[in-house]
């Protein structure tokens, strides 16, 4: 599941929102986590766990060691598998408002779908530089007909999985 920028965290408080997507905000945190304390991309249970409660949000430990197992099956892995497992595991968007105004995050061009340097755009913009091969593999999972472009159904299907 791709993990989107949608409302700021002061929108989001301000509605009573506690949801998925991550904000800005959210995703600065997993990165920093992430990156600022592992450098190499494996993850304990603790570390899971630290991540998750550094977003405000909690999950039963079973959950927490079953992200960790599920991401550690290769051994290694990188910033979007982390995303995509613990987003998968908070609450999910439920609002027609919240998905279009996530879908309009990336769709800067305004075209009715999201390319793939629009994708990497959008995360340049808040200062989270993936590597091609993370981006391919949000895309790989976002556009389900392979088309090369995420288009709102696609995006919808994603998120609200």
């Amino acid at each position: 599941r791709c993990v989107c920028v949608c409302v700021s965290e002061k929108d989001r408080l301000s509605r009573g929102m506690v949801s998925n997507p991550l904000t800005e905000q959210d995703i600065a945190r997993f990165h920093e986590a992430f990156f600022g304390d592992v450098g190499t991309g494996e993850l304990t249970v603790q570390h899971v766990k630290d991540i998750v409660e550094s977003l405000g949000e909690t999950l039963p430990e079973a959950t927490i060691k079953e992200i960790t197992r599920k991401v550690n099956a290769k051994g290694h892995y990188n910033f979007p598998d982390l995303l995509n497992a613990i987003a998968s595991n908070l609450p999910s968007m439920n609002t027609e408002e919240e998905l279009r105004t996530a879908f309009r995050t990336f769709d800067s061009d305004k075209s009715g779908s999201i390319s793939t340097n629009e994708l990497r755009a959008t995360f340049n913009k808040l200062n989270h530089r993936l590597s091609k091969a993370e981006i391919e593999s949000l895309m790989e999972i976002m556009d389900k007909d392979r088309d090369g472009e995420v288009n709102y159904k696609e995006f919808v299907s994603v998120m609200t999985k």
